[in-house]
């Protein structure tokens, strides 16, 4: 597939999530404040992770990574959860587009995290889309309308099923796509039949990165994402959906 929609009538993502991943020298008292104070006009609310000892935060590689406070946007459109060692840009629907606006978030929270806490290295880099697909929208009344062929033995399995697949691009970058039914994931919007999680990130120790290789790295983790997610969906349907 060459010539990829850029939007369609009806998006089915249903939340974008831009991860970043970093060490630093500063205390990680140090560090949260500084990240705290790069999106000030935030509003701030505690996760529970936050109880835990940042001693014990920092020893756990479980929760090395893991944000402690939820900062909502005074729009409304978008939150930022920040720890000692990471910054996750989100948006939910109605997903505003890469180029509209979730490319402009990311670039101002890699801004934020260079300019305020100047971390020492990236260690991992994260963009993932999950995606609710349902028939009036979106022309696919299961999992078993997109390129997908599966079999058992010679027979379609039960139509309940939770597909899980990697794929490898370049040396450093993998995605992993997810396709499922709603009795696999907890909640999903009314309607919806089938499940799309694209997940593209890097893999194993990085080299030492600046805020505009982040941002290279973002758009080129978009187009993959964008190709993944259209080589699923049948070209007939992909044109009856796209946006003219």
């Amino acid at each position: 597939m060459t010539d990829l929609p850029k939007k369609l009538k009806v998006d089915s993502i249903t939340e974008a999530v831009f991860e970043i991943r970093f060490e630093r020298e500063d205390p990680p008292e140090i560090a949260l404040g500084k990240l705290l104070g790069a999106w000030s006009e935030f509003k701030a609310s505690r996760l529970p992770l936050n109880d835990v000892p940042a001693q014990l935060r920092e020893q756990d590689l479980n929760l090395k990574f893991q944000p402690v406070y939820q900062l909502a946007s005074p729009d409304g459109l978008h939150s930022i959860a920040v720890g000692p060692n990471v910054v996750v840009l989100s948006v939910t629907s109605p997903y505003p587009g890469w180029d509209d606006a979730f490319s402009g978030m990311i670039k101002t929270s890699v801004d934020n995290l260079y300019n305020f806490c100047n971390p020492v290295n990236v260690s991992r880099l994260g963009l993932r889309y999950l995606n609710a697909m349902n028939e009036e929208d979106h022309k696919i009344r299961s999992p078993f309308d997109l390129n997908l062929e599966l079999k058992i033995n010679g027979e379609i399995p039960s139509p309940e099923i939770n597909i899980n697949f990697l794929k490898s691009f370049g040396t450093n970058t993998e995605v992993l796509v997810r396709i499922a039914t709603p009795s696999f994931i907890k909640t999903l919007p009314k309607g919806a039949n089938t499940y799309i999680d694209v997940d593209v990130r890097t893999l194993g120790e990085l080299e030492t990165m600046d805020a505009k290789q982040v941002l290279v790295w973002a758009e080129d983790a978009h187009q993959i994402e964008k190709t993944e997610y259209f080589s699923l969906i049948p070209s007939e349907i992909i044109e009856k959906l796209k946006a003219e």
